[in-house]
C-alpha cells in the first residue's frame, strides 16, 4: 500500500474506540466499539465473485471439512466461519466510523483483504473511510490472531489509507479470484505491483497450490508434494509434531492450527487408488492422531518426471479446481507463473 500519513495517531485505549475494527482474531475486543471478526481463511478451498454463490460454496465446504474430520474438530464452527459477510453488513452499516482493516504480510491476509474490499465496495463504502494496518509476522506465516493487543498497536500507529486506485485493485482481483481462470490472477496481482507491493510479492503463495510442470507432464503440486514426501522418506506426520524440516507447516500452516493440513491428508487416503494409508493398530477418529505411510500409488506420484495422468483428490483454489479442470494450467518449471497443458 503507499503510505500516506493519517491526520493524527491513534495510540490510545479510547482512539481504538473511534474507529470500526476488522481483524482476524478477538484480540481488540475489549479497546474497540466496534469490531468484525473475519474468521474464514477464504484462501483455502472454493469461493466465487457472486456473494450468493460465495456463501454457498462456502458453507458446503464447512460442512464437507466437518464430515472428514469429525464434528469437535473446527472452532470455529463452520457456521461462525461463514458469517463473516452478514457481521460485516451490519457493524459497517451501522454508523460511518473510519474503518481499519487488517491485514500482515501472508498470501492468505491478501486474499482477505480483497474479499473484505469487495464486500465494502458492494455495500457503497468509499475509499476514504478505509485505513490499511499492516503488520509484520515475527515469522514467516505467523497468524494475526495468534498476537496480542500490544503486538498490533505498532501497526495501528503507522496505519495507512486505503487509496483509491488499490481499492479498485482489491476488489477487482477478489472478482477474478472468485473466477476460473488463475492466469487472470497472476497477471492482475503482477500488474496491481505499484498500488499493492505486498500483494504481488505474495502470489507464489497462491502458486505453490498448483501442479508442476514436468517432463513427462505434470507433477504434484508443492503443497500435496510436501505431505507426500515426508511419508516417502520415512518421515511421520502424528500431532502437532511432523517429522520434517518444517516444509509442511511452512505452506500448510493456516489459521492457528493445520486443519487444512488434515483434510487433505484425509483425502488422500479415499478412493480406490489412495496415495496415504492409515498405519495397522493406529485407527482413531481423530486424524491428526493417527500415523499415516505412503502406498506405492504414493510413490508413483512423487516421480520427478511427472506424468501424463495426475490422479489426485480434487482441490478448489477460489474459482478454480486444481486437479479436475479440463483446460489445466500447471505452475511452470520456473515457479514464477502459470503454463496451460
Amino acid at each position: 500500500m503507499k503510505a500516506i500519513p493519517t491526520p493524527s495517531k491513534l495510540t490510545t485505549h479510547a482512539d481504538f474506540r473511534q474507529v470500526c475494527h476488522i481483524v482476524s482474531g478477538n484480540q481488540l475486543r475489549r479497546a474497540a466499539a466496534a469490531i468484525v471478526n473475519v474468521q474464514d481463511n477464504v484462501a483455502f478451498g472454493p469461493c466465487a465473485a457472486d456473494p450468493a454463490e460465495h456463501a454457498r460454496r462456502r458453507a458446503e465446504h464447512w460442512q464437507e471439512i466437518a464430515r472428514s474430520l469429525g464434528p469437535d474438530a473446527l472452532s470455529p464452527r463452520p457456521a461462525e466461519m461463514v458469517a463473516d459477510a452478514e457481521q460485516l453488513t451490519r457493524v459497517v452499516t451501522a454508523n460511518e466510523m473510519p474503518l481499519v482493516i487488517w491485514t500482515s504480510t501472508t498470501w492468505r491476509q491478501d486474499v482477505q483483504l480483497c474479499w473484505v474490499v469487495d464486500r465494502l465496495d458492494r455495500l457503497g463504502v468509499r475509499a476514504d473511510r478505509c485505513f490499511i494496518a499492516l503488520v509484520t509476522p515475527p515469522s514467516p506465516g505467523f497468524p494475526l490472531e495468534a498476537l496480542t493487543h500490544a503486538e498490533l498497536l505498532p501497526a495501528f500507529d503507522q496505519r495507512a489509507r486505503l487509496m483509491p486506485d488499490a481499492f479498485v485493485a482489491c476488489a477487482e482481483l477478489w472478482r477474478l479470484y472468485g473466477g476460473a481462470d488463475p492466469t487472470a490472477v497472476v497477471l492482475a496481482a503482477q500488474h496491481a505491483a505499484e498500488t499493492l507491493p505486498a500483494l504481488a510479492s505474495h502470489i507464489g503463495e497462491y502458486l505453490r497450490a498448483f501442479p508442476q510442470e514436468a517432463q513427462g507432464g505434470a507433477r504434484l503440486s508443492e503443497l500435496d508434494d510436501a505431505i507426500l514426501e515426508v511419508l516417502d522418506q520415512g518421515g511421520w506426520i502424528h500431532g502437532d509434531r511432523l517429522s520434517d524440516d518444517g516444509r509442511i507447516k511452512r505452506l500448510w500452516l493456516y489459521p492457528g492450527n493445520l486443519w487444512p493440513l488434515w483434510y487433505r491428508v484425509n483425502q488422500w487416503c479415499e478412493g480406490s487408488l489412495p496415495a496415504i494409508e492409515v498405519e495397522p493398530n493406529s485407527e482413531t477418529a481423530v486424524p491428526w492422531l493417527r500415523r499415516y505411510r505412503l502406498t506405492s500409488r504414493g510413490r508413483e506420484l512423487r516421480a520427478p518426471e511427472g506424468t501424463s495422468s495426475l490422479d489426485a483428490p480434487e482441490m478448489l483454489l477460489g474459482g478454480y479446481p486444481l486437479y479436475g479442470a479440463s483446460k489445466r494450467y500447471l505452475r511452470s518449471a520456473d515457479g514464477a507463473g502459470l503454463v496451460h497443458r
